[in-house]
């Protein structure tokens, strides 16, 4: 009886799917003119929990983020980057540019 127990929860285990997909977020960033500009954002909002991966570009005026769904938001991320003393915003339509 008790290894068809296991067999059971080893097949529910198993039925669960896959992981949701992560999500990906691009952000204007206005402030940055450097490379440390870019690394520091990389550095705080990648210790954020969820955070899989982090690019910045003061070039492009821009951020990439690369986050698990339920564990942080764009809100929290966007509050990461102006706590930096960056201004952070989802891109404008392009008929608003």
């Amino acid at each position: 009886m008790p290894v068809r127990i296991l067999a059971l929860l080893l097949l529910l285990s198993s039925c669960r799917g896959s992981p949701e997909p992560p999500l990906e977020l691009t952000l204007e960033v206005q402030g940055m003119t450097c490379g440390s500009c870019e690394q520091a954002i990389q550095t705080e909002v990648g210790r954020l929990p969820g955070v899989r991966a982090v690019r910045a570009s003061h070039e492009e005026k821009r951020a990439w983020v690369t986050f698990e769904r339920g564990k942080v938001t764009a809100g929290a991320i966007i509050k990461t980057i102006n706590r930096l003393g960056y201004r952070a915003s989802l891109p404008k339509p392009a008929k608003e540019r």
